[in-house]
């Protein structure tokens, strides 16, 4: 299939990348023009801009927009729906807000187009890896790109089946669901960062718990000097906490235990305010993740060697760099 590709950053080009390995044909576009000379010298076709990118796509076109949630988006989404035709898809597979996936989906089908909104997890090892993707929107629309999803999905791969699993719809195992209507994508994957949120926040204080054992205000005979490095390796091998976090927090202390590369200054992207707010509205008590999302904040303040592991473990899975404190 042939797929337009706007937003070659972090995710972006990759996505374009497992695309091609696959066998799949892109027209890419980035206001950078470097990004679109190096995609294009990996076999992507690569336009100046928007209207080329249109005009470069066979009919019925898709475009995925991988772009920052806000005005980055929405201004490249209005500026397309002025220049695709009916039947066309335009694909949102950035860390939207579902309630405006509605709002876009809505409007778009007065023009005659088709809304896909994929919440996209990965990082940069999703090239690698594969992308775990939520998606929502018409049923029939999704199934016709279902071989664009598929060649970005991991697959099977050698995770066990889940016992007692009975499903005709094998999509889920092979990492892609269709969620639901539009926004439905974008609200589990939203749901999705924010336990994200907490885990991390749990990895950070225990191992801030670790490090500090040898504090000098505990009794000289309770000072452990632990070495949190081979903790984290240890805990990855049969631990009931093992998991891919833990696998990025092994990678960071083995090149840096003391985390001296990181501000501890943990951003938040927007997803973890969006969990908590559609907790207060749905009425369900969320104190782990509205917490995490808190310390988060406190972070800016007063960073601890907790934060700094935040901080790790989100350069790890998404290339996130952390703005140091002024």
């Amino acid at each position: 299939m042939q797929l337009g590709i706007i937003g070659l950053g972090r995710m972006g080009g990759n996505i374009a990348r497992r695309l091609m390995l696959n066998g799949h044909e892109t027209v890419v576009y980035d206001r950078n023009s470097a990004f679109v000379s190096t995609l294009s010298g990996e076999g992507a076709k690569g336009v100046a801009d928007l209207p080329a990118l249109v005009a470069g796509l066979e009919k019925p076109r898709a475009v995925w927009v991988m772009l920052p949630a806000g005005a980055p988006t929405e201004d490249t989404i209005e500026t397309l729906s002025q220049l695709l035709e009916p039947g066309d898809v335009i694909i949102d597979g950035g860390n939207t807000y579902y309630k405006d996936d509605i709002r876009r989906a809505q409007a778009l089908a007065e023009k005659g187009l088709n809304y896909i909104d994929v919440g996209t997890s990965g990082g940069v090892w999703g090239l690698e890896r594969g992308y775990c993707m939520m998606i929502g929107g018409d049923a029939e629309v999704v199934r016709r790109l279902d071989p664009l999803f598929d060649a970005l999905a991991p697959g099977m791969g050698d995770i066990p089946r889940t016992r007692d699993r009975v499903a005709e719809d094998d999509r889920a195992e092979r990492g892609y669901i269709h969620a639901g209507p539009a926004g439905a994508g974008h609200f589990v994957k939203m749901i999705h960062n924010g336990i994200e949120y907490g885990m991390m926040q749990a990895f950070a204080e225990g191992f801030d718990i670790l490090k500090t054992k040898a504090s000098p205000s505990l009794p000289e005979d309770q000072r452990f000097d632990l070495n949190v490095a081979d903790i984290a390796e240890v805990w990855r091998r049969g631990s009931v906490v093992s998991s891919w976090l833990l696998d990025l927090t092994a990678d960071a202390l083995a090149s840096d235990p003391q985390l001296d590369g990181f501000s501890g200054e943990v951003a938040d992207s927007g997803e973890g305010r969006w969990t908590i707010e559609a907790a207060i509205e749905q009425a369900v008590p969320v104190p782990v993740l509205s917490s995490s999302l808190f310390a988060r904040f406190r972070s800016r303040q007063q960073s601890t060697y907790g934060d700094k592991m935040l901080s790790a473990m989100r350069f790890g899975f998404g290339g996130h760099v952390e703005t140091p404190k002024k």
